[in-house]
């Protein structure tokens, strides 16, 4: 199985569904799954350091594992069908070692709550899933180059967006076009994110941000 990381989430408006993007650096391939809106809240809440006001239901998870002296080791994403994909966790509890099923959106938010905790996919799913990336300079496109025999074609960041539209779409939840007011307000939340990002150097999401301003902008005529 390869580690994985949590490299970020993207929301659709007007549907309840979010895509999880995990990364593997060294092969450089990212994995897309379809989560659902709270699993997505809490997920957020840890990648932003936010505390909410009330514990979640994965702050909660995490707070029993803690009483009962046990810890969460793995999430490990370990099956695919028909676009599902099927998680289990390990728990450690004294000299006990736990298999747990899960959910892969349950398993990587209460694993993102617990030190040490691992994100593990299997070889075969991200074969099956996973996207490889590499960025050509000169020519300013991106090559595919499969981890293995058999590993899907690659996509590149300025397609991402048609990746999640695929999903969604098979999903049956094409998110519909924003309200006037809330592209407006939707925009002016974007072009803050952007000079954050901006600040923090992180170029490759303001280069993905400045293009859903882009778009909102040639949707609302700007």
């Amino acid at each position: 199985m390869l580690e994985m990381q949590v490299q970020g989430l993207t929301s659709e408006s007007e549907s309840d569904q979010h895509i999880l993007w995990l990364w593997h650096a060294n092969d450089s391939v990212f994995m897309p799954i379809v989560i659902g809106g709270a699993e997505a809240t809490s997920i957020h809440h840890i990648l932003a350091g936010q505390q909410p006001p009330r514990p979640l239901a994965h702050d909660l998870m995490r707070a029993v594992l803690d009483q009962c002296e046990a810890r969460v080791s793995e999430a490990r994403i370990i099956g695919l069908k028909e676009n599902t994909f099927y998680a289990e966790l390990i728990v450690t509890a004294g000299s006990r070692t736990l298999r747990l099923d899960a959910r892969p959106s349950d398993s990587i938010a209460l694993a993102l709550r617990c030190r040490g905790a691992r994100i593990l996919v299997d070889k075969g799913i991200l074969r099956q899933a996973g996207y490889s990336v590499y960025r050509s300079d000169a020519e300013d496109r991106l090559l595919g180059q499969p981890i293995e025999d058999g590993a899907p074609p690659p996509i590149s960041q300025r397609s991402l967006q048609a990746a999640i539209d695929e999903l969604l779409d098979q999903a049956g939840l094409t998110a519909a076009p924003l309200p006037a007011e809330a592209a407006h307000q939707r925009l002016r939340q974007l072009e803050e994110q952007l000079q954050q990002v901006l600040k923090l150097e992180r170029y490759e999401d303001a280069e993905r941000i400045q293009r859903q301003i882009a778009q909102l902008r040639d949707e609302l005529g700007q």
